[in-house]
């Protein structure tokens, strides 16, 4: 059981040392992170079992918290190995999101006595969208400039969000590469315009965003402008990041690869990034 944050990367750590064949991993996607941190490199292979509000993680790769389907996945899953993004000296697994987002969360951490649930998440984001005033931001990848002005950035590794959304929805976690979503936004009609376009996964279309992909990612700003890494809070702009390929193993269903279609992503993902 964690008590603090760096619990899950110390236990995480401990169990690798002492050669523990599979590290079972109770918790969210800030736990998760945290245990990932711990094994970042090593052999030893990661169980999700998901049990906080978006478990964005466990969804991705089929996971439940289903005692029979964690013992098939024990007894004949197959190990996956997954990249990570660094941020200064520690890594992240899925998604970090510099602007609104951001702001919602750091309001939402104001505000936060307990758990949390999906309806937690309602007043900070009705009271960000009314006030927030999008920063001006510069967004350089593999040493070019791909977007000075205002809006919101989304860099990561796998194509879930929250609620279901998928800003990144071309994003492979284990091909060397960050996925890089710019919506450029000046006004709360912009912003509308794209929640409706990501809702209906038709941004990279329709919604006059930038998507890229990169190895190394550098954003900064004018001002103090907030970062959420995997739905908690991380510290202002600026920031570098950087890909850790296949850096921590994973334990999935034995045909989970097959049915995620990671293979017929390429051509379309290539597609895509070619014409954004």
């Amino acid at each position: 059981m964690t008590a603090k944050a760096g619990d899950a990367t110390r236990f995480a750590q401990e169990a690798d040392r002492r050669g523990t064949a599979l590290v079972v991993v109770f918790g969210g996607d800030g736990t998760i992170r945290e245990a990932a941190n711990g094994v970042l490199g090593r052999n030893t292979p990661l169980l999700v079992v998901p049990s906080g509000t978006e478990n964005i993680l466990a969804k991705y790769l089929d996971i439940r918290a289903n005692p029979d389907q964690l013992v098939r996945v024990i007894r004949d899953g197959a190990p996956y190995e997954v990249d990570a993004i660094r941020r200064g000296v520690a890594h992240f697994l899925l998604v970090a999101g510099i602007g609104f987002d951001a702001e919602v969360v750091r309001r939402l951490a104001e505000a936060r006595t307990g758990h949390i649930s999906y309806a937690s998440y309602f007043w900070p984001i009705w009271r960000t969208f009314w006030s927030y005033r999008h920063p001006q931001v510069y967004v350089r990848a593999d040493g070019a400039t791909i977007f000075r002005g205002r809006g919101m950035v989304f860099i990561g590794n796998v194509p879930r969000y929250a609620i279901g959304l998928r800003l990144l929805q071309l994003a492979h976690p284990a091909d060397g590469m960050m996925d890089i979503c710019v919506f450029p936004c000046i006004s709360h009609l912009s912003l509308i315009r794209h929640s409706v376009n990501a809702l209906l996964r038709r941004h990279l279309r329709r919604g006059r965003v930038i998507y890229r992909q990169a190895r190394r990612v550098e954003v900064s700003a004018d001002g103090p402008v907030n970062l959420e890494i995997d739905g908690d809070l991380g510290s202002p702009l600026p920031a570098v990041f950087e890909v850790a390929p296949r850096a921590v193993r994973f334990l999935v269903a034995a045909d989970w690869h097959r049915r995620a279609g990671i293979d017929a992503l390429e051509d379309r993902r290539h597609s895509v990034i070619a014409h954004s």
